[in-house]
């Protein structure tokens, strides 16, 4: 009998470490993703949906239920096997509706849909039906959230569906679209969010919560349902409005909550990183529901609120979604060694460098949505990348190391854990962090001076004819049509640009003038200036003018 809880023990710990090795691997293909993004079809599309509803949402559907099981003191209806079998169908159908969109095959993205929606639905039912024989407990009922927020998945995925099976520009598309991105981002990762924050939260800070913590609960998950509810209402009636009072509704939600979490952090000692992570993920959180809410509410049209909200998805994701993830699996995973020792290694390893790292990931988010050149934006998000990406070497790291100090601890040798130590030099973490921003910003600017708007033609003093010339310029394939422009010397250079290829393109001129960035069909004039020299133009889209695409003004 004494080998008993041993064993129970060990078998829970290798359960989390195998559940949590699915999730990894999701991790592991985001980061090819990424770094492949160039080279695959629909690779904005891909990234998004292999970090939410591969990382995310296999995240929360392991989590939310371990959480389920501790609150409820009760294992869910079918145990170990039944979950296995939901992450099994969820991951066989994300990896199926990935596959049939870079395909472009409709019935292996339904096929796959429908086998996360399965997957949602089963773990809705067996979390209601845990919830219903659990014992008396105070915040048991916290489940509830993430009960309905899987059946908002399952909605979301239906949306998500009839969106792939419509044409670009068809106006149904996109208020489908905005209702599948409300349902996705609020319903499902939001309300998920909201009902594990609020005892998560303090768990990470190890704050004392009061009496009164908490005890709003019902209110935030039925303001949470209705503000979703108007928001499809909203996208239902054809009222934009609508949405923007249902996003704002939701918001009320978060604001309840944000209110204790803030009062709890204030008497909590100094946190690390996985409280200062997903502490900056709400932070991003309110931002990206405040953003949304006030666009939809004056968008002139629902294409303008597509546009709004496909740009809302990158702060969302990257700053939001993903810095959530990392910092409550920082907290997470060193708890499965169940040693203290192992426990607090493990907790060392996920936890280095972390204002560092928390800074950088957030200054570099905030840089990267300005009004820079494509070069310094490509090299923010890599170095956003890079410091996201370490979680997973610090994981490995941290599992390995932890199972080392338990497999070399004696069984009776539990010294006490050691409590998070305040982070080493946080200034000099910070400054650095601000350097290498800084670094990349500067270094962006150095290599395309004419994408930031500085003149490196020399040719800026020439004495103008007064004359205009008006030339066209297309593209097929990757190059400009025509590639050389010639014009008067002193004459004006008017180009009228039409991207006439099948990706994003602009034209950028070594004078600093420059396009916007034009999608397929979009037309747009572009003054060039007075021309008083051979001036070189290209496409400043990363990667493109290496291609070949590049164009020469030649004087006459």
């Amino acid at each position: 009998m004494s080998t008993a809880p041993g064993t129970r023990s060990i078998g829970r710990r290798a359960w989390y470490l195998v559940m949590n090795a699915v999730l990894g691997a999701w991790m592991v293909a985001a980061i090819v993703v990424v770094i492949a993004h160039r080279f695959v079809p629909q690779s904005g599309w891909l990234m998004v949906h292999v970090v939410m509803l591969g990382v995310v949402t296999c995240a929360i559907l392991i989590w939310s239920q371990h959480f389920a099981d501790a609150l409820t003191r009760r294992a869910a209806p079918g145990g170990r096997i039944g979950m296995g079998a939901r992450l099994a169908a969820h991951t066989a159908g994300a990896v199926l509706v990935i596959a049939g969109m870079l395909g472009e095959r409709p019935p292996l993205v339904v096929a796959g849909a429908a086998l996360v929606g399965v997957a949602g639905l089963a773990h809705a039912g067996l979390l209601a039906m845990q919830l219903r024989g659990a014992l008396a407990a105070r915040f048991a009922g916290l489940v509830r959230f993430s009960a309905i927020a899987a059946v908002w998945l399952v909605i979301g995925v239906a949306l998500g569906v009839a969106v792939a099976q419509l044409s670009a520009g068809d106006p149904v598309r996109d208020r489908l679209l905005v209702a599948h991105v409300s349902v996705m981002l609020l319903g499902w990762v939001g309300t998920t969010v909201l009902g594990t924050v609020i005892l998560f939260w303090p768990t990470v800070l190890r704050a004392r919560m009061r009496p009164g913590d908490g005890s709003q609960n019902g209110t935030v998950l039925a303001i949470t349902v209705l503000g979703v509810a108007v928001a499809l209402l909203g996208v239902a009636t054809d009222v934009r409005v609508g949405v923007g009072i249902g996003v704002g509704i939701w918001a009320a939600a978060l604001v309840l909550v944000l209110i204790d979490g803030v009062r709890q952090a204030r008497r909590a000692r100094a946190p690390g990183f996985a409280a200062m992570s997903i502490g900056a993920a709400l932070a991003w959180l309110g931002g990206c529901v405040a953003w949304f809410a006030w666009s939809a509410a004056l968008a002139s049209s629902w294409a303008a609120l597509v546009e709004v909200v496909l740009a809302l998805v990158q702060p969302f994701v990257a700053g939001f979604a993903v810095q959530l993830v990392l910092g409550a699996l920082s907290f997470l995973l060193p708890s499965v060694m169940g040693h203290p020792r192992a426990r607090a290694r493990a907790e060392r390893e996920l936890g280095r460098a972390p204002v560092f790292r928390v800074v950088a990931v957030n200054l570099g988010i905030l840089a990267y949505l300005l009004p820079l050149p494509s070069i310094v934006r490509v090299l923010l998000s890599l170095f956003v990348f890079g410091v996201l990406a370490s979680f997973v070497v610090l994981a490995v790291r941290a599992v390995a190391a932890g199972l080392l100090v338990r497999h070399r601890s004696a069984p009776g040798d539990v010294a006490a854990e050691c409590p998070q130590a305040r982070p080493a030099r946080p200034a000099r973490q910070s400054l650095v962090a601000v350097g290498v921003v800084a670094l990349a910003i500067a270094g962006g600017i150095a290599l395309d001076p004419a994408a930031a708007g500085f003149d490196v033609s020399g040719t800026a003093d020439v004495e103008a004819t007064g004359e205009t010339t008006t030339l066209e310029v297309g593209v097929e394939g990757m190059r400009f049509v025509p590639d050389v422009l010639e014009v008067p010397r002193g004459d004006r250079l008017v180009v009228e640009f039409d991207n006439t290829g099948a990706d994003l393109h602009d034209l950028t001129f070594a004078n600093g003038v420059r396009s916007e960035r034009l999608n397929p069909g979009e037309h747009e004039r572009v003054d060039v200036g007075v021309i008083g020299g051979d001036l070189d133009g290209w496409c400043s889209v990363t990667g493109h003018r290496a291609m070949g695409m590049e164009l020469r003004v030649e004087v006459r």
